[in-house]
């Protein structure tokens, strides 16, 4: 059959129904009886698991707490100066523009220069 053929049927046959063949539903499952249920949940709460307590939570180093300071700090003492509108002496307020571009600059500088593993191109499925 070719090409013309075939578009020849599709065009006779536009604006027909298509009939399909009657299909009878399958019965659904019943479920399990609601007191096997509890019953195997309330063995399953006797023998759960319980994991093993993690470890502590890591203290980072001073200057790299003083940098993330002043990454989120400075900014946010900055708005709420402007929010309650006081005037800072302007030393205070360059300190805290500089505080900021200091901490951004530190922990750009710390970030990793390559890849942990050489061969990890970063896709994972």
């Amino acid at each position: 059959m070719t090409d013309d053929d075939t578009w020849r049927e599709i065009v006779e046959n536009y604006g027909d129904t298509p009939e399909f063949p009657a299909v009878e539903p399958e019965p659904l499952p019943l479920g399990p009886d609601p007191d096997d249920v509890f019953e195997s949940s309330y063995v399953e709460d006797q023998e759960r698991y319980v994991p093993p307590t993690p470890p502590p939570i890591p203290r980072p180093e001073p200057i790299r707490l003083a940098a993330w300071g002043g990454v989120l700090g400075a900014p946010l003492i900055l708005t709420i100066a402007m929010i309650i509108s006081w005037r800072m002496p302007g030393l205070l307020s360059f300190s805290l523009v500089g505080w900021f571009l200091a901490g951004f600059a530190l922990l750009v500088w710390q970030l990793p220069k390559g890849p942990a593993d050489p061969f990890d191109d970063g896709a994972r499925l």
